[in-house]
């Protein structure tokens, strides 16, 4: 098993030093500022400026989740927050064991137990992300409901994440030859 401080490097190598999270924020950024309702008023400017703010959020919540849900909650509760695959070679086992591993993971003694460091990490972020949307317009991704909200899609990005480590090296073996 990791040590805790492997656990806490791995989640700051994976917040800061790998460009996912940078370009995951830019994306998602762009996406919600493209679907945004735009005033007559707003100039191309200031939806470059918004789209900015956007992606600072995001990483922001992005960089703190990776921390907290791979790094100091794993260290803290005994978890190992590193993926593992399935064992079986059919796609529907494959697919519920990838979406199962939001709720279930090794503990540091290798018994499968109850993913709490992934869901106390998912939930600090999400409530700690109300700090920086403070900024955002009416206030209206603040409060009990945004938070839930946040963490609900956050469970959601880990299941579809899971599915990518999951299948991700089938792909690029199909890509590969």
């Amino acid at each position: 098993p990791l040590t805790a401080g492997e656990k806490i490097s791995r989640s700051f190598h994976h917040a800061f030093l790998s460009p996912s999270p940078y370009l995951v924020s830019a994306l998602t950024g762009g996406y919600t500022e493209w679907r945004d309702d735009k005033p007559p008023s707003k100039t191309p400017s200031d939806a470059f400026a918004d789209w900015g703010s956007r992606t600072a959020r995001n990483f922001a919540t992005g960089s703190t989740k990776t921390l907290f849900a791979s790094g100091f909650y794993p260290a803290l509760m005994r978890q190992d927050p590193r993926y593992e695959p399935s064992q079986s070679k059919r796609f529907g086992q494959r697919l519920t064991h990838a979406a199962s591993r939001v709720f279930v993971t090794r503990g540091d003694d290798g018994r499968l137990e109850a993913n709490y460091s992934l869901f106390a990490g998912d939930m600090t972020a999400s409530a700690l992300a109300n700090l920086w949307e403070h900024g955002t317009p009416d206030h209206n991704r603040i409060g009990t409901g945004p938070t839930f909200t946040r963490f609900g899609w956050m469970l959601a990005g880990d299941a579809l994440n899971n599915a990518f480590r999951e299948f991700g090296p089938d792909i690029k073996r199909i890509f590969k030859h």
